[in-house]
């Protein structure tokens, strides 16, 4: 397992400004480099930690969330989730919540955030080729999973190199998340 780092410099506040955008990590101020770099700690992989510290592959990712397309089926056929299940998970129950690293709505159902209609898919991570129906969760510092019911897509992006500049970081995964969304065949 590559050891979690910090690479960059910060996006300047100028480069904020001329956005019109709150540095998202201002908002979070308990999520510390040092904090993240905690996660290197062998003893603290061991230890079960719902907030963060998954250790799995893209490619798992990416197979996680096929199956939840598949309705609840493993890619073996193995039911994995009941199909009522899936459909009440994807419910979004946030209301007007404001996700306070975003500064936009959170969309939030049960353990995924949902693209939406409001045109600020790209902003949760979900590129600007996905669907409204799009659902996953952007990780911190880049990570990305998601499915799309639309296209039958799913995606998984991980990388162990923590992007102090938000702003590349969020071009990055635009990027990388549009282009896979266009791979409908």
């Amino acid at each position: 397992m590559a050891d979690v780092k910090w690479v960059g410099e910060p996006a300047k506040e100028e480069e904020y400004r001329k956005l019109g955008v709150t540095p998202p990590r201002a908002n979070l101020e308990s999520i510390t480099e040092d904090a993240v770099l905690e996660m290197n700690d062998p003893k603290l992989r061991e230890m079960d930690f719902s907030a963060a510290g998954l250790m799995t592959t893209a490619g798992d990712i990416a197979l996680f969330y096929q199956a939840l397309l598949n309705d609840g089926k493993a890619y073996d056929g193995t039911r994995i989730w009941q199909s009522e299940m899936l459909r009440d998970a994807r419910r979004i129950r946030s209301g007007n919540l404001i996700d306070p690293a975003r500064g936009i709505t959170a969309n939030r159902a049960l353990g995924i955030v949902i693209a939406g209609g409001d045109g600020k898919a790209n902003l949760r991570g979900f590129g600007r080729t996905n669907s409204a129906q799009a659902f996953g969760h952007p990780g911190f510092g880049g990570q990305i999973g998601w499915a799309d019911p639309a296209t039958g897509i799913s995606f998984g992006y991980l990388t162990n190199g923590y992007d102090r500049n938000d702003l590349r970081e969020g071009r990055r995964s635009v990027a990388v998340c549009s282009l896979a969304g266009a791979c409908r065949g």
